[in-house]
């Protein structure tokens, strides 16, 4: 429960930081909740919800979902750092 709770308070914030900070801030701030948390895969979420608030009418296919896939990105390249820094410590 503990940890549901501040999954949501750090989804809302980031959610609320979308609207009066800069992209490269939201960003950033999502990649340190991917450090803290265990397969955050909200920030996808984070980056389709970008996306839709700040979709431009008129914009090519290719061009609309920058965010997300810069979100994805910066899940993907946690996830590595992370396998790579949590090895197993084997213990004699």
């Amino acid at each position: 429960m503990n940890t549901f709770l501040s999954r949501s308070l750090f989804v809302t914030a980031l959610l609320i930081s979308i609207l009066f900070l800069p992209w490269w801030v939201v960003f950033i701030v999502a990649a340190i909740g991917c450090f803290w948390f265990d397969r955050f895969f909200e920030i996808i979420i984070l980056g389709v919800v970008y996306d839709i608030w700040f979709h431009i009418p008129g914009i090519s296919w290719y061009h609309a979902a920058w965010h997300t896939i810069l979100a994805i990105a910066i899940y993907l390249g946690v996830f590595a750092i992370l396998k790579v820094v949590r090895r197993p410590v084997f213990r004699l």
